[in-house]
């Protein structure tokens, strides 16, 4: 539970200090729970307009850990966050361990960082 509570306030801080240079990540938020194997969606606020045309396929990643350590766990797709769309929809990859995620948005200069929340595994 401690190891939780550390993940939880490492990744929030990431995520506060990263919206300021980059996107506002609005989905997923602390409390969302994804289903492995499931269709979900990312979305975000502002836009990316100055990372030119790399804004239009943007990475995005799943990552676990603590912010000193953060593990990259699996790329869901990419989104173009360069126009007016503000989501993007993916499927949760069906091997992922039960745990506490975040979403990382690879934006330029800052990668753009989501609250941590819960994926589940029903077949863990």
């Amino acid at each position: 539970m401690k190891f939780l509570a550390t993940v939880t306030v490492a990744i929030c801080s990431l995520a506060a200090m990263a919206s300021a240079n980059g996107l506002q990540v609005n989905n997923p938020t602390q409390g969302t729970v994804w289903t492995a194997g499931e269709s979900v969606f990312v979305a975000w606020g502002r836009d990316c307009k100055g990372m030119g045309k790399a804004g239009r396929k943007v990475p995005v990643d799943l990552v676990t850990g603590p912010a000193h350590a953060v593990r990259y766990v699996a790329t869901l797709g990419n989104l173009n966050c360069s126009g007016s769309s503000k989501r993007a929809d993916f499927t949760v990859p069906d091997n992922l361990e039960t745990g506490t995620y975040a979403v990382i948005i690879r934006t330029l200069p800052n990668p753009s960082y989501s609250n941590t929340f819960q994926i589940n595994n029903p077949s863990n």
